[in-house]
């Protein structure tokens, strides 16, 4: 939209120009520039808003460069002690136990496993 303003604006003025007087085409000229000097300043400020919005998509605690810390032997057997209490309290409380209980149980543990393990063999 900005882009065929622009080209709309520059397309009648160079129309207009052919009989007009010296000054008259300076001030022209002189529009040209300062509508030129504010598309600049409107694509330079798209551009820092586009770079700004993709920070929203990440974590504000996301940073590559960092290397996140081992889990301590007392942080591995917390966070076991708070998913088998948390698989205690699914399993009492559900009244079948199914395929797709059995399979979200096996996920979980994994997703708290694997770090656990990782972070055990390290040491």
């Amino acid at each position: 939209m900005i882009w065929d303003e622009f080209l709309r604006h520059f397309r009648f003025c160079d129309e207009e120009d052919s009989g007009l007087s010296d000054h008259t085409r300076k001030r022209i000229h002189q529009a040209k520039k300062n509508f030129l000097e504010k598309f600049k300043t409107a694509s330079k400020r798209a551009a820092r808003i586009c770079v700004n919005l993709r920070f929203l998509y990440q974590p504000f605690f996301y940073n590559p460069t960092i290397m996140r810390k081992p889990l301590t032997p007392t942080q591995c057997v917390v966070l076991a002690l708070f998913w088998a209490a948390l698989c205690f309290i699914v399993l009492t409380s559900s009244p079948q136990i199914d395929g797709m209980l059995i399979l979200t149980i096996l996920i979980s543990g994994a997703l708290v496993f694997i770090p656990i393990v990782k972070a055990l063999k390290k040491k």
